[in-house]
């Protein structure tokens, strides 16, 4: 396998370097977590961050095996451990891992979505929808907020787009478990980093894309960006895209270069194969221009124009995909979506919790917020990931400066950085201090901001969603979530509440 991708370097095994494998043992397992050994397991030296103690920890667990973008023989002093070198680990790991799984993909049918906002609630709607035309045993659902393996029971998810080690074995499980259909996520990083190297997929939808992601450690910036959300149309046997974006035209080049069918979604073009026509907050309809056939008088729970787009992508692949009836009526209304637009109405004041935590995502929350109370103070409570996404913190304190009435910093995320130096760096964007306070415990800093409500005011909770971690020096503490700390202290504390 490494061969044939042009991935092997040599072979060393004590002091000697070979071309052919030395160790003519089976593996029962593949890891790249030190502390994740059992029986005769092939272990992954990956990350930048990777240091030789961890391989030593492996080896003391009983490693044999490990494959590596670096030799490090020179420091191991036993003699039956055996390196394999590659020039790429990502790469490397995605085809072992397709082949210690047995190609598990080949076994579904797989809809994959990305963008740069969009794609998890667009997941969710494809998965409702597909439930109801396979049942929701027969299909999986892996997204930036949970996993569904077995397409029932939901779990939470760390990557937007998982390890290649991970992901091949979670569609391993999901096959083994009657898994007909899978619908995820593509990041940017899942392809910068090739986790999803040589993966194919039946369907790749291409929502949106706007500068985001951009930092050191990240995407230099918008061009590499964009050529890694673009992987997805070259690896798609089939696309659908969005009309309306500004990059449609590399995507249908792309796809007429490739010989590979495109169809297009628009809210603008009524000839686009899928025409969006939004009539009000809630009511929109749908044309087919391929079958000449309208979808009339649609309504979702959730709020706002985007959402009605997100459920509009979702329906434009089922409709590109399946033949039969489908009640999308009936089935749209009442979806609902975790950390999606949830509201608190209380003593005359509102709250609303969203997962939005990008720029264009936060933009869309506050003009829906306001548009909705067009007399009333909006009060924004949010922080900023750390060590990704700089970015966001002067697009975030921009937002602030212009919309907020009052404004609450707190952490969302830091992972190694100081939550008080981000949140320091989001405050210098915004103009009037005097509406900024930082409280770095983000429980508190909801108690205190709803708190601080008076009557006919709005909070907006936003970034973290119904996120149950935060994650702090590469560790996932547990954390309640925005909206669960909120109702609790609402009840706690007030006359009546609506929810």
């Amino acid at each position: 396998m490494l061969k044939e991708h042009n991935l092997l370097k040599v072979i060393v095994k004590n002091g000697m370097y070979y071309y052919k494998h030395q160790d003519n043992k089976l593996y029962d397992h593949i890891s790249y977590n030190s502390k994740d050994i059992k029986g005769n397991t092939l272990f992954f030296c990956k990350g930048n961050t990777f240091k030789y103690d961890y391989l030593r920890e492996a080896i003391n667990n009983g490693v044999h095996t490990y494959i590596s973008e670096t030799s490090y023989h020179s420091s191991i002093d036993n003699e039956f451990t055996e390196g394999i070198i590659v020039n790429d680990i990502q790469k490397a790991m995605a085809v072992i891992a397709m082949e210690f799984y047995n190609y598990p993909q080949n076994k579904l049918s797989i809809y994959c979505y990305t963008g740069t906002k969009g794609k998890t609630t667009t997941a969710y709607f494809t998965k409702k929808l597909l439930d109801h035309i396979y049942c929701e045993n027969k299909v999986a659902m892996y997204t930036t907020m949970e996993n569904s393996i077995d397409g029932i029971t939901y779990v939470k998810s760390y990557n937007s787009t998982p390890e290649s080690l991970d992901l091949y074995k979670m569609m391993h499980e999901s096959t083994q478990k009657g898994i007909t259909h899978l619908v995820m996520e593509a990041s940017s990083q899942g392809y910068k980093k090739n986790r999803l190297y040589n993966l194919k997929f039946d369907v790749g939808i291409f929502l949106n894309i706007t500068p985001d992601h951009i930092s050191p450690v990240e995407h230099p910036d918008f061009e590499d960006y964009l050529s890694c959300k673009l992987q997805l149309i070259h690896n798609s046997k089939k696309v659908i895209a969005n009309y309306d974006s500004s990059v449609y035209k590399i995507i249908e080049e792309i796809c007429k270069e490739e010989r590979k069918p495109i169809l297009n979604f628009s809210s603008e073009n009524e000839k686009a194969d899928f025409y969006l026509n939004i009539k009000n907050d809630f009511s929109f309809s749908i044309t087919n221009n391929i079958n000449k056939s309208i979808l009339d008088n649609l309504n979702i729970s959730l709020l706002g124009d985007f959402n009605i787009y997100n459920v509009f992508s979702a329906i434009s692949l089922i409709q590109s995909e399946f033949d039969g009836d489908v009640n999308f009526k009936d089935i749209i209304k009442n979806i609902r979506i975790p950390g999606r637009m949830e509201n608190i109405t209380f003593d005359n004041k509102y709250i609303y919790v969203d997962y939005a935590h990008n720029y264009v995502s936060l933009d869309n929350l506050i003009s829906l917020v306001k548009q909705k109370h067009l007399n009333s103070k909006v009060n924004i409570l949010i922080g900023s990931t750390g060590n990704k996404a700089e970015s966001r913190r002067k697009e975030f304190g921009s937002l602030l400066n212009l919309y907020a009435d009052h404004v609450f910093l707190t952490a969302d995320d830091p992972d190694f950085e100081s939550p008080m130096e981000i949140c320091n760096e989001i405050a210098s964007y915004i103009e009037d201090k005097s509406k900024i306070e930082i409280i770095i415990d983000r429980e508190q800093a909801i108690q205190k901001a709803i708190a601080s409500l008076k009557d006919n005011q709005v909070l907006i909770i936003a970034g973290k969603g119904a996120d149950p971690y935060q994650k702090v020096n590469g560790i996932y503490e547990p954390y309640l979530g925005d909206f669960k700390i909120a109702k609790k202290f609402i009840t706690s504390n007030s006359k009546e509440s609506k929810m």
